[in-house]
């Protein structure tokens, strides 16, 4: 990432101009946005942000602004309308499944089971699994988030049709 940042054709390289402190910033800025779409963060950068003040003099609000809007990027494929969100799914859940397969290829002594949540059995499955996933991931995540930035409601709308027409489905 950093080396297609870096190319000296006038374009991409946002990074020249800095000096080498905050070339360094930016740098962990970027770094940390990649890692917080770990979901093994997801609850505790909720718990951060429920309790967050968001100062701009304050390099590690900034941070944590950062994190939170990559993780919500990551995960922002719910919030489209749902034709849009839809396909997106799909194609998340082929990406799952073909781990899953890989997975199950792997020498479990060495290696672990495979990861049950990948697999993708039948269609009811998938949206049970969505449902699911709104519920305790997406929806907490975007009222929290909504409560603190107060963007369009639009995001929220589209997230609760989805959720309705996901439910509609079983």
């Amino acid at each position: 990432l950093f080396r297609i940042l870096s190319k000296n054709n006038g374009v991409l390289n946002i990074l020249d101009t800095l000096d080498n402190d905050r070339f360094v910033y930016v740098r962990s800025m970027i770094i940390e946005g990649i890692l917080s779409t770990d979901m093994t963060k997801h609850f505790k950068l909720c718990s951060e942000l429920k309790t967050a003040e968001f100062k701009i003099a304050d390099k590690s609000a900034r941070k944590l602004l950062v994190s939170l809007i990559v993780h919500l990027c990551d995960l922002s494929n719910l919030l489209y309308e749902y034709d849009h969100y839809y396909k997106w799914c799909l194609r998340i859940t082929q990406e799952f499944d073909d781990q899953y397969k890989a997975e199950e290829k792997l020498d479990a002594t060495k290696y672990g089971e495979p990861t049950v949540f990948l697999k993708y059995t039948n269609i009811e499955g998938f949206y049970k699994s969505q449902i699911g996933f709104l519920n305790i991931i997406i929806i907490p995540m975007m009222t929290s988030f909504h409560e603190v930035l107060k963007f369009d409601k639009v995001v929220i709308d589209n997230m609760n049709k989805n959720k309705e027409t996901l439910e509609s489905k079983l």
